[in-house]
């Protein structure tokens, strides 16, 4: 390539990674920052195409693996031990274990598939620093498929382009039905790779009058994502489709931003060099800088003196990484050595895993470590690990191994739902009685009248139906109208009125508390101020229990208030995971609503 199309390149890798790096920092404008990624996969298709588009033997082959891992192993290696290291010295334990295994994954080269795994509702607790490596996964598993590519594209033209095809249709599909794996897994992201290669093989020789296109065409796209943040876009696959296409036009035609010598284009050029060190550190100094106990990943610089210290510090670790390490091993290591030293790190961090968590716990006392289990407190996430009713599609599945239980029951709610599911799954089982679970959280609402649910009962031979979600402004109605449709079918219906809920994380005040002043927080609220949030909707039940003989409600605050209402145990342990779903210490104070439960007359 010309060095007129490298600095090019190096241009549009530099917008790519100022998108991406002012969407992690929340700055106003940049909301869809994050599609900087996509330029990147269209950026590497293209450059794979241009500088190993003739591979066509296995020792080809085996030459292109060992500059691409070279080029991109060693750096992304340090991350991760560095990473880890501070992990050790700063996190909390269930945090360093969540980052450990994270860095496993990331060391097996799959991240992408680790962080699609723990893809879940509760997701906004974890703290996970190494996020940003999921783009490098789907790099990497491309970089393993690409001379496998070419030789289609040698031999079958038209499969190479349906391959391409399929990719985008998938695309287009997953981001309707499944998001995560359409952000998250290659199939759906291979287009990406196509378009870049596409615009290798249709590259137009450059001349400065068609470099006009190209910075119209970047210029242009620039502009589009700054819009989009007025907006609220849920299905992004069109988005995309012109995020990748303008990419495309951009690198074919190339653009100028005026003479080399020039502010602008030294600066462009200057961070697209450093590009990818600037990638894979800006994430986890954005994470760390901000980082509480139990605060999850916190993406933000909310004063200026903040923003100034997180980029000087991405500056500087940057420049470190990538003249301490980047360039200095681009063309050190052979296949072996590059081999053997992605052994040792999966090895080590494996050797790690136990030993890193065990470290982290020496920090803290009996009763912070207490109060840290609180996110370890917590049951299977909906029906995780359990077998799924009729078939892999069902609507339920059923929790407990009994083979001639006595009832049915079933569970239903939203995620509060899912937070005492096993607590009442023990009282089933001991009473003899199956308990089936709706797998979605569906609350039952004036948008959810809950037809399906009942459906999904009779279907499973159900004849109770508990009910347990967070209180909304329509629910005590919603639940009348569902508690009517049941009778129709002698279906009973219980209600576990919602818990006290809370405008902070619990866990995290009960942790700040006692590591600043030694004292262990038991109170949350006044039981009347939970009683004036409620009130109306235990009214309404009260009405619905009068008027119907298969209805019955139980008051979940009779057993997790008194005057006070109760946010952690005498011990330290927490009720609550975050600022309102139960841990099973929590679910636990149910226990006698459910024994009751299971007490009542079919």
């Amino acid at each position: 390539m010309s060095q007129d199309r490298i600095l090019h390149i190096e241009k549009l890798r530099a917008i790519s990674i100022l998108l991406v790096l002012l969407y992690h920092l929340e700055i106003p404008g940049f909301k869809y920052g994050y599609l900087g990624v996509d330029l990147f996969f269209v950026i590497s298709g293209y450059l794979m195409a241009m500088l190993y588009g003739e591979i066509r033997t296995w020792d080809e082959a085996k030459i292109f693996f060992r500059k691409r891992f070279a080029r991109i192993l060693p750096a992304y290696f340090t991350l991760i031990i560095v990473t880890i290291a501070v992990a050790i010295l700063v996190l909390l334990p269930h945090e360093i274990e969540l980052v450990m295994t994270h860095s496993l994954w990331s060391v097996l080269l799959l991240p992408n598939f680790g962080f699609w795994l723990d893809a879940s509702y509760f997701e906004y607790l974890y703290f996970r620093p190494l996020l940003n490596l999921w783009s490098l996964g789907v790099e990497l598993q491309f970089y393993l498929l690409f001379p496998l590519l070419l030789f289609v594209r040698r031999n079958t033209a038209h499969m190479f382009a349906l391959i391409g095809i399929v990719s985008i249709v998938l695309y287009a599909i997953t981001s309707l039905i499944d998001s995560n794996t359409a952000f998250f897994m290659l199939p759906g992201r291979l287009w990406e790779f196509f378009a870049g290669i596409l615009a290798a093989n249709l590259r137009i020789n450059q001349v400065a009058r068609q470099k006009f296109w190209g910075l119209l065409a970047i210029t242009s796209l620039i502009a589009f994502l700054l819009a989009l943040s007025f907006f609220e876009i849920d299905y992004l696959f069109f988005v995309s489709l012109l995020v990748v296409v303008l990419a495309a036009i951009t690198i074919n035609f190339g653009f100028s931003t005026g003479l080399e010598s020039n502010l602008v284009s030294r600066s462009l050029v200057l961070i697209g060099q450093y590009s990818y060190s600037i990638y894979l550190v800006h994430f986890p100094v954005i994470v760390f800088a901000n980082y509480l106990p139990f605060g999850g990943t916190i993406l933000q610089a909310n004063s200026l003196l903040k923003l100034s210290a997180i980029l000087g510090l991405i500056a500087v670790l940057s420049y470190l990484l990538y003249n301490f390490v980047e360039t200095r091993t681009r063309s050190k290591f052979n296949g072996v050595q590059l081999s053997i030293a992605s052994a040792c790190a999966v090895v080590l961090v494996v050797i790690m895993l136990n030993p890193a968590v065990s470290l982290g716990k020496r920090k803290f006392s009996i009763v912070e470590l207490t109060i840290y289990n609180a996110l370890e407190d917590r049951g299977s996430y909906q029906c995780e690990g359990v077998s799924i009713l009729n078939a892999p599609g069902a609507e339920s599945c059923r929790l407990d191994r009994l083979s001639s239980p006595l009832r049915n029951f079933m569970l239903i709610g939203d995620s509060h739902a899912d937070a005492i599911k096993d607590a009442l799954l023990e009282a089933t089982e001991r009473a003899g009685n199956s308990l089936i679970y709706y797998k979605e959280y569906r609350a039952i609402s004036e948008s959810f009248v809950g037809n399906e649910v009942l459906t999904e009962a009779l279907d499973q031979q159900v004849d109770t139906i508990v009910i347990h979600q967070l209180g909304q402004a329509d629910e005590g109605q919603a639940i009348e109208n569902f508690t009517r449709l049941a009778n129709e079918v002698a279906i009973q219906v219980v209600v576990i009125s919602p818990v006290p809920s809370y405008g902070f994380s619990i866990p995290e005040k009960l942790f700040r508390d006692y590591t600043e002043n030694g004292v262990l927080t038991l109170i949350g609220d006044f039981s009347t101020e939970h009683e004036s949030r409620v009130a109306g909707l235990k009214s309404r039940l009260d009405i619905i229990q009068s008027n119907y003989d298969n209805f019955h409600w139980f008051d979940a605050s009779d057993l997790l208030c008194d005057q006070n209402c109760y946010i952690s145990n005498p011990d330290g342990g927490p009720l609550y995971y975050d600022s309102n779903h139960l841990t099973l210490t929590g679910a636990e104070r149910l226990s006698a609503i459910f024994e009751e439960i299971n007490e009542l007359e079919n």
